[in-house]
């Protein structure tokens, strides 16, 4: 037989017992990558639900997966909103789909009234069973796409948290995670800063085996992936222009939970804070720049400044990298700075999806880019709400043309 693991191919779907241990884990590993925002993780686990327990899976677009675990049996379905089969009435899908389930799963017609897939197994059973679809096509009912998951793979998740998280994901370290062990060095190597306490924590509840330790401070990566990342990044004069546009779209965009900060406009000098604790900073002078971690705001402007770009507080920080003219260089470098490194890379639209939690309007988006004058229009369209005075003194501080305010 051939294919990946769908309704046509339930022999590529894990035991319930292995869809469990690997519920828990994908739980785990989008908790370490995402700690702060819930909304913006694929998977969760409810450990109390519905007289079991319940695993989820949604991906922000429409398509979902549900894992019923009942002293019965487990029940799994879930949604692809592309298939044609989606435009079926919903009550007759439903039926449809579930047709196949034995009395003792029978409530998950009633949890689950929105469906284009979905697969059981009974307690004493030793195969998952679907209804057999009458549809044509690769994948009719969606599910080979939406169970891509659970193929229990940690390659599937290393590839899936890379694109979408942005950030090189340790393989071994999921490997871990799909294992159920975990201790704080794995969390910080994954995430460093999501908090192991607290991982730790939910994962013992979870049924892990947690192993003590304390977390590495500092991990170190192979030069070329280091010199990989920081090629990828703009010229200094780019880059100012660049952090010009990320502090204005963001005071538009999100000015109650700022992303990223002006610290500092002068002539062609700029430092910006970015992260939601500001925890990493970027100077730019004329063809000169620094990017940083932990420094203080007061530390970068004024006379402090030069002492940054010059690379004489490098030791002062966990990472730090510079730009002499040339080229950027690290100094000093620590995991973390891939969360930087992701904001300043070029496709700034999938960096905001993930930050912001949506997707913005890309014509706005590319006025701004290419330095149009802000309106109160443009404004509007990337944010309804937005309030057009913090706009202005936003455009203000920067030296941004206004037309109309």
């Amino acid at each position: 037989m051939t294919g990946s693991l769908s309704t046509r191919r339930l022999d590529l779907l894990p035991s319930p017992d292995g869809l469990l241990r690997l519920s828990k884990a994908l739980t785990i590993l989008d908790r370490i990558m995402e700690p702060e925002r819930p909304e913006l993780r694929y998977f969760d686990f409810h450990e109390d639900w519905g007289g079991g327990s319940l695993a989820t899976m949604d991906s922000g677009e429409g398509d979902y997966y549900r894992i019923w675990f009942l002293r019965a049996g487990t029940v799994v379905c879930g949604l692809d909103p592309s298939v044609p089969y989606s435009r079926v009435e919903a009550a007759q899908r439903t039926a449809e789909v579930f047709s196949a389930l034995p009395p003792a799963l029978s409530r998950a017609r009633i949890e689950f009234d929105d469906v284009t897939f979905a697969c059981h197994r009974a307690r004493k059973d030793t195969v998952w069973v679907a209804t057999p679809t009458r549809r044509r096509g690769k994948d009719p009912d969606g599910s080979e796409r939406v169970l891509r998951f659970l193929d229990d793979h940690p390659e599937t998740y290393v590839r899936h948290a890379g694109a979408y998280f942005g950030r090189k994901v340790a393989l071994p370290a999921v490997r871990k995670a799909y294992e159920l062990t975990l201790d704080a060095a794995t969390v910080s190597s994954l995430n460093d800063a999501t908090s192991p306490r607290s991982i730790l924590a939910f994962a013992r509840r979870l049924g892990f085996e947690v192993a003590a330790g304390r977390a590495t401070a500092t991990i170190s990566l192979p030069p070329a992936e280091v010199r990989k990342s920081l090629a990828q990044l703009a010229d200094p004069a780019s880059l100012a222009k660049r952090l010009a546009f990320m502090v204005l779209v963001d005071a538009i965009v999100a000015p109650r939970a700022r992303v990223v900060r002006l610290l500092d406009r002068t002539g062609k000098r700029i430092s910006v804070a970015i992260g939601t604790k500001g925890e990493f900073k970027v100077m730019v002078d004329g063809s000169r720049g620094c990017l940083t971690t932990t420094p203080p705001p007061s530390s970068l402007v004024g006379g402090a400044f030069t002492a940054w770009l010059d690379g004489q507080s490098a030791s002062e920080t966990e990472f730090c990298a510079h730009h002499d003219g040339r080229h950027w260089q690290a100094t000093r470098w620590h995991e973390s700075a891939h969360r930087l490194l992701t904001a300043l890379q070029p496709n700034y639209l999938a960096w905001a999806r993930r930050t912001y939690g949506r997707s913005l309007l890309s014509r706005p988006v590319t006025l701004l880019w290419q330095r149009e004058p802000l309106t109160k229009d443009l404004a509007l369209e990337l944010n309804a709400s937005c309030s057009w005075e913090t706009a202005l003194a936003e455009a203000a501080r920067l030296g941004w043309r206004v037309r109309g305010g």
